[in-house]
């Protein structure tokens, strides 16, 4: 996949603005993330609402 923000510059910032709890081959790397998820149907942490996240905290 082809992604606009290869550039390790750019990926060393995502990797430090990236809000996903869990550590993978794609943290920082948005493109390859949402990717990921788009192949299984699901979202990355960053896209899914916040209520979500907060039961996901409690439980």
């Amino acid at each position: 996949m082809d992604c606009p923000h290869r550039s390790k510059t750019v990926e060393e910032k995502h990797s430090f603005e990236c809000t996903c709890p869990k550590e993978c081959p794609r943290h920082g790397k948005c493109c390859a993330c949402v990717a990921h998820h788009r192949e299984y149907g699901k979202l990355p942490h960053c896209l899914r609402p916040v209520e979500t996240e907060l039961k996901e905290i409690k439980a």
